[in-house]
């Protein structure tokens, strides 16, 4: 993809873990937030992966985490939007990440070359089913759409021994357990995230393997925020890149 490809929309660049990780982004629409992170770290739990596959991959914000949480010698991203798939490619070179960028549709599949690749395959899909967006807030635009090709595409790229780790909206949790059962994945470890101790939960963050369902590892849950503004221990420890997980 050449620069050529890039639209005139504006494009901002902006820093994670503390500025340690530079991303340009769109400045309108889906952009990365703090679930990014917090799937990062939910990810790096666990075997370290070799290939990962990043579907819609957005600038690419996901990819770079995963790598700078030590996860991942090669990544393969796919996009839909093309000025983000543009900018996914620049920022992964920036990095001197070994990297390859498809923009493609999901709807259409897997593209081929991403096929039983993946010892990890990450995802922050759209958070609202078709249907649903109508009054949801506007920090959402572009949050609307179907979790079943990103979970059928993550079962097509899977390479043996495989994992595919996504966060999603706590109350959507069961749409997420048939999504992927349809697709012959497995729930196999399940966190909750939650902004303030006491508040019900607002995200889930899932990992699932092909297989049989059961032996669901249920971890504690992830308390964000003790304060307007004042992160948690585990979540500062997420937002500087200095350690994942419960202490």
């Amino acid at each position: 993809m050449s620069d050529g490809a890039r639209s005139t929309r504006a494009v901002t660049s902006d820093a994670l873990f503390r500025g340690a990780v530079k991303v340009s982004q769109p400045r309108d629409g889906h952009r990365a937030t703090i679930d990014t992170l917090l799937l990062a770290a939910f990810a790096a739990v666990g075997r370290r992966p070799s290939a990962v596959v990043d579907l819609g991959a957005g600038s690419g914000a996901l990819s770079l985490s995963l790598r700078h949480l030590g996860l991942g010698e090669r990544f393969l991203c796919v996009e839909l939007r093309r000025e983000a798939a543009v900018l996914c490619g620049e920022n992964l070179t920036r990095a001197g990440a070994q990297a390859e960028v498809w923009c493609h549709d999901l709807q259409a599949g897997l593209p081929p070359a991403c096929e039983r690749q993946a010892d990890l395959v990450a995802f922050n899909p759209p958070y609202f089913p078709p249907g649903t967006g109508r009054g949801t807030p506007p920090s959402t635009r572009g949050r609307v759409g179907d979790l079943a090709p990103f979970l059928e595409a993550a079962r097509h790229a899977l390479g043996p021994r495989g994992r595919v780790c996504l966060c999603y909206p706590a109350a959507q949790l069961e749409l997420a357990l048939a999504a992927g059962k349809r697709v012959q994945l497995a729930l196999k470890r399940l966190r909750f995230v939650h902004a303030y101790a006491g508040k019900p939960a607002r995200l889930c963050l899932l990992e699932f393997k092909p297989g049989r369902p059961g032996g669901v590892r249920v971890e504690p849950p992830l308390v964000e925020w003790i304060a307007h503004g004042a992160p948690s221990e585990e979540l500062a420890r997420i937002m500087n890149g200095r350690g994942v997980g419960p202490e």
